[in-house]
């Protein structure tokens, strides 16, 4: 598993994100008149770390952060009836 460092800033209570690329792709084969679909690709393709949600609690100097998935790859096989 790979360990990421994120870095996260508070400046007068707030969570600061910067700016960064997701990039996903998928690739379907389907043959007209065939029941069969198939899927094979993948999420965050470039493993990028960034903050999906964070909480602020003002006064206290308590920041928290949800960080992203990671790097992901799927399968997808459909069957039409």
């Amino acid at each position: 598993m790979k360990e990421h460092n994120v870095k996260i800033t508070a400046v007068f209570c707030s969570i600061i994100v910067c700016a960064f690329l997701l990039l996903f792709s998928g690739i379907v084969n389907a043959c007209v008149g065939e029941r069969w679909l198939a899927t094979v690709g993948g999420t965050n393709l470039l493993d990028e770390v960034y903050i999906v949600s964070g909480l602020d609690y003002d006064g206290t100097g308590i920041t928290a952060a949800s960080p992203s998935r990671p790097l992901e790859w799927y399968v997808r096989l459909r069957y039409t009836f």
